[in-house]
């Protein structure tokens, strides 16, 4: 494994100055904190999110030229739309960090007593033996989760990388987790899903033709971040572990959105409070003799 040092506010004015980026799941988190950061260092910024009001207010937050999108990452025609909308509004995207997510299942973990019964709904639990009303029929697990955090993420990569193509190639990023590798009994869709994200990028990066196109795909890997998400977990659990801030994940996006190609290409930086470790390639340096040795 790899420690990363944050680039310097400098060089990130020289690397980002001009450069358009969309970042979706923005209006509030890490998404809002990465917009903030970008823009400080001369991006042209889009954020993406639902909620009008919520995106109004969070391009206030990040500046005064700062653009936004209503969209909803899982239908494929609203992305399709709003990459178009971009491009003749602002220019082909020179960053895409597709970084929309949710995780009902945290509901079900919650401290309240109430809340704690969100254990027994396929919605927070998808082993819950919860029926349809008045049978004996189960009801069927809902796919939100993987619609949101893998096919958002597998729209936002189709359509970043066809616009990049057409332009001068550029840096894509995709917000896994620490649940990618590590798994968490009580978070099973959020883990499955996450891991989707880590199986896509890395499949993405062993292609050859986003090299030779200055096309490069890589991957946030936070640990327990602390964002609007995680509110509902109970302060007891949080104690164990070591927290970040949005503002520490922004600078893991920072680093694979201007550093080398070759550095970042096919890379996952994990965040754990203020240290960015890169943990993909030395994974994949001992994983692939099992394999193909």
């Amino acid at each position: 494994m790899t420690t990363i040092n944050r680039p310097s506010t400098d060089d990130l004015s020289k690397s980002l100055s001009g450069k358009i980026i969309l970042a979706t799941g923005a209006a509030s988190g890490i998404g809002l904190a990465t917009a903030k950061l970008f823009y400080s260092s001369g991006a042209k910024v889009i954020i993406a999110d639902l909620g009008e009001d919520r995106l109004k207010n969070a391009a206030a937050q990040v500046g005064p030229e700062c653009k936004h999108y209503q969209c909803n990452v899982t239908s494929w025609s609203e992305q399709v739309e709003m990459f178009q909308w971009i491009k003749d509004n602002i220019g082909s995207p020179d960053i895409v960090f597709c970084n929309a997510g949710i995780d009902p299942e945290l509901k079900a973990i919650a401290s309240d007593a109430q809340e704690t019964k969100a254990a027994e709904k396929v919605a927070y639990n998808y082993l819950a033996d919860e029926y349809e009303d008045g049978s004996s029929t189960l009801k069927q697990p809902p796919s939100a989760v993987m619609d949101v955090n893998y096919r958002g993420v597998e729209y936002g990569v189709k359509l970043a990388v066809h616009h990049m193509r057409k332009a001068d190639g550029g840096r894509i990023i995709v917000t896994g987790s620490a649940n990618s590798y590590f798994p968490i009994a009580s978070s099973n869709m959020y883990d499955a899903s996450k891991a989707a994200v880590l199986g896509l990028m890395r499949s993405t990066a062993a292609r050859q033709d986003l090299p030779a196109a200055g096309i490069t795909i890589s991957m946030l890997c936070p640990s327990s971040t602390a964002t609007p998400m995680i509110e509902i977990v109970p302060e007891e659990a949080k104690a164990h572990v070591k927290m970040s801030g949005p503002e520490d994940v922004a600078w893991a996006v920072a680093y694979m959105a201007t550093a080398p190609a070759q550095d970042v290409h096919g890379c996952a930086v994990q965040v754990k409070g203020t240290k960015l470790t890169e943990i993909e390639k030395s994974y994949q340096s001992w994983v692939t003799p099992l394999f193909y040795g």
